[in-house]
């Protein structure tokens, strides 16, 4: 997770919310998630709440435990008035773009997404680091792909040019010996992933 740096106050503290708060919720939502999944969260509002606007990607399954702790008043047993915005919708990039333009403040997404707006200068701390291990590459069983070693040559989705999941992609293809010129790399959009895979467009998605 990674929150809007501010320069106009000092410590951990932005609008009266601590570090150690928002890392404290940001574990009981995780215990909170192995327990259920769950639709979308009805948000406990109060006026004596501190308002925090947290970016998260609402169809993400790992992204649950926030929707959870919304519904059951987790952030609200500890002082927090949440409002969930899902950047997904707008983009796997959307969640940066957010928080430089002061539409969120804090927001959970892969680190990798966050290297190329860190070095172009975007401000912001990162928090938190809780997951890993959901990215994966999916095909069909008559593609006969059976490991990295056989993407050579074959033509693989992405979400977006330096999001993530490329980032990742790219990593991957190292580790097996390969580069970007030994496979075609095309970006779609997740909802669209799936039927170019059907329709022969892409290899791997």
């Amino acid at each position: 997770m990674a929150k809007q740096s501010s320069k106009k106050s000092k410590g951990t503290k932005r609008n009266g919310i601590s570090r150690r708060t928002v890392l404290g919720v940001a574990g009981a939502a995780g215990l909170a998630g192995a327990l259920g999944v769950i639709g979308a969260p009805s948000i406990v509002r109060s006026a004596e709440l501190k308002k925090v606007r947290f970016g998260w990607a609402a169809p993400a399954a790992c992204h649950a435990p926030l929707g959870y702790a919304a519904q059951e008043g987790i952030f609200a047993k500890h002082g927090i008035d949440i409002e969930l915005v899902d950047f997904l919708a707008n983009g796997d990039d959307a969640l940066t773009k957010y928080l430089a333009s002061d539409k969120l403040d804090v927001g959970a997404g892969f680190l990798l997404g966050w290297l190329k707006p860190l070095d172009e200068g975007l401000d912001v701390k990162l928090i938190s680091a809780t997951h890993a291990g959901c990215m994966r590459l999916l095909t069909t069983s008559a593609s006969g792909i059976k490991k990295l070693e056989d993407l050579k040559g074959k033509t693989i989705a992405v979400n977006g040019f330096e999001t993530s999941g490329h980032l990742w992609l790219k990593t991957a293809l190292a580790k097996a010996g390969l580069s970007d010129s030994d496979v075609t790399i095309v970006p779609i959009p997740f909802p669209a992933m799936a039927e170019s895979l059907r329709s022969g467009k892409i290899d791997v998605g």
